[in-house]
Formats: C-alpha cells, structure tokens, sequence
C-alpha cells in the first residue's frame, strides 16, 4: 500500500475504483506516474489521475514514487480509493491510498 497521494479539500466524495491496469502515464521526466487507465471487470475503461503531495518530505517521495511505479504496472490488478473532482466530479483523483 502507497499512502501520502493528493489530499485535496475541494474534491467531492470519494469512490472505490478497482480494475486492471492497461495503461500507465508519466510526468515529463519521465519517472513520476501522473495517471493510468483501469479497466473494471465489465470491460469499462476509466482514467485515474496521479498527484502526488508537495507536502512530502524528500524522504517520503523516495519512497512514494517508486513504490507508485510498482503498484500500478502495467497488467497489475489495483484496488483503490478516488476523489472525483472537477466540474461535477468527473475527474478522478487517487486518494491517499492504493493496494
């Protein structure tokens, strides 16, 4: 499990989300996951966005952001937490945790 992701207030409620994972994006270096696509047992797609706390020491994000890497490979089965944020919460945020 990965704790200390995005803790933002102005999202609306969270949602459980768990799927496989069949695509991954990064940030322009290339190293930090800033998103991935989860397909539910259904066969239904959905993005799940990656922000990662800036409040995190240097520390914590040695240990964060590869352990990100690891959790949500791709071919990797998750099951998670997200904040829907936006525009009548369309977008989905993970939340501080992940397994």
């Amino acid at each position: 499990m990965v704790t200390g992701l995005y803790n933002e207030a102005d999202c609306r409620p969270e949602a459980l989300v768990d799927g496989k994972v069949i695509k991954r994006e990064f940030a322009d270096n290339g190293v930090v996951v800033s998103g991935f696509v989860l397909e539910k047992a259904n066969g239904t797609r959905e993005f799940v966005n990656v922000k990662i706390s800036e409040d995190l020491s240097t520390a914590a994000r040695r240990i964060v952001i590869p352990g990100l890497q690891r959790l949500v490979r791709e071919g990797r089965t998750v099951h998670g937490r997200v904040k829907l944020c936006g525009v009548a919460g369309h977008v989905e945020v993970l939340k501080k945790e992940i397994k």
